[in-house]
């Protein structure tokens, strides 16, 4: 049964001025005229990294300016970050109006490109036989990026000659079979666990392929009809049906399912609501989810 609302049935006409009200009625009264709550503004700045940093991670420290204050802020960079990636603080940002809460803090990273003497000494080392990477592609959808999965992918490995047992030579002449390398360049099928928060384009590195070289598997993310993503967060549009009256519960679709929400009298095409941790889950705690935040849309 729907519980009924005492505001409905006050009736402040007949009092023609607000000092004529009773006190509790006044209060009341104040309530309703209150604005809804407002969410602050979100603040965005830029972070420089350099290409080793967005491969491996890296702390750094960032002077930020919120509400004319300017503070030091410590940014996390996680492993495997592409350039143009956000970085959210939940609620860092300008403060929010009539009892809403504060704006988000969004740092963008931007990876610096590599100098020519750096690019040049990666092709020596490479050249030279030092270290050997091997980067892979996977494929997965959108909701594999949010859940987690598993995947099956090729790589490639190498096995010794066995007719020079590696060496390269068979009775101090080069060897016929493996014509001197030692080894014969040949695949592998192996499963790749997918960790839960995954955005397109991050690499994860895989250990024991061999002594000398570095295994990578770079992740894409397919488009999904439904979401779209910026950090964590995961925004989605619903439409309400025109026969969906004040007060009458929409599904909203959402990565667990269905989520119900209460139609208010307040929402138009441009209002934004907000779902608490229904986000995309974080790389380094999986427990901690971004936000979904749902743009209605009426017909």
């Amino acid at each position: 049964m729907r519980k009924k609302c005492v505001e409905e049935t006050k009736d402040y006409g007949k009092y023609k001025t607000l000092s004529a009200l009773p006190y509790e009625s006044k209060i009341e009264y104040e309530k309703l005229m209150q604005p809804d709550p407002v969410k602050g503004a979100d603040v965005q700045v830029v972070i420089n990294i350099s290409s080793g940093e967005a491969l491996t991670g890296k702390e750094k420290e960032l002077d930020v300016v919120v509400s004319g204050i300017k503070k030091r802020i410590l940014v996390k960079i996680p492993a495997g970050t592409e350039n143009g990636k956000y970085i959210r603080y939940r609620e860092k940002g300008e403060p929010g109006k009539y009892g809403g809460p504060n704006g988000d803090l969004l740092v963008r990273v931007v990876v610096e490109k590599e100098s020519e003497s750096q690019t040049s000494e990666s092709k020596t080392s490479k050249q030279s036989g030092k270290t050997e990477d091997d980067t892979v592609s996977v494929n997965i959808t959108f909701m594999e990026s949010a859940k987690g999965t598993e995947k099956e992918v090729k790589v490639p490995r190498r096995a010794a000659c066995k007719k020079c047992k590696g060496t390269g030579k068979e009775k101090n002449k080069v060897c016929p079979n493996c014509k001197g390398k030692g080894y014969f360049e040949i695949s592998q099928r192996i499963r790749v666990k997918i960790p839960a928060g995954i955005d397109e384009g991050q690499v994860l590195r895989l250990k024991g392929n061999d002594s000398s070289r570095n295994l990578y598997i770079k992740v894409h993310v397919e488009t999904d009809p439904k979401f779209y993503r910026k950090g964590y967060d995961i925004y989605s549009t619903e439409t309400i049906p025109s026969y969906v009256g004040t007060g009458r519960v929409v599904a909203i679709e959402t990565l667990d399912g269905k989520h119900y929400y209460a139609v208010t009298k307040n929402i138009t095409e441009t209002t934004q609501i907000c779902l608490r941790g229904k986000g995309i889950p974080t790389l380094k705690d999986p427990t901690v989810r971004g936000d979904h935040y749902v743009i209605w849309k009426k017909e």
